[in-house]
């Protein structure tokens, strides 16, 4: 069975790739270009949990660690990907796992399974 993974970019080409990427995995797959949309998405009770946040850390209207710290508190098993163009140098979780772009396909999708 896939997961339901909210991908979050305020980059659209990165958006389609990842979104196309997961489908094809058979996940579930929902999109955000922002902050605020992902927390809106986070929030519906409509739908199930989502099972992994994968988030860009430098966004316009809100860091990727604020985003990861709001989903936890609305989802408490999320399991949370940085993807970023950036160096690990900021602190986030342990418990987050930190993918550099140029993402590896095969190791983000081991990522995510895990």
């Amino acid at each position: 069975m896939g997961l339901r993974i909210l991908v979050v970019d305020d980059d659209p080409s990165t958006l389609w790739v990842l979104e196309k990427l997961f489908a094809l995995e058979g996940h579930s797959i929902e999109t955000a270009a922002n902050g605020h949309e992902a927390l809106e998405r986070l929030e519906c009770r409509e739908s199930q949990p989502f099972d992994v946040l994968v988030t860009d850390l430098v966004m316009p209207d809100m860091p990727g660690t604020k985003l990861i710290e709001a989903a936890r508190s609305l989802v408490p098993a999320i399991r949370s990907v940085v993807v970023s163009g950036h160096k690990r140098d900021v602190l986030v979780g342990e418990d987050v796992s930190w993918m550099e772009k140029p993402l590896d396909v095969d190791a983000l999708l081991e990522t995510i399974r895990t």
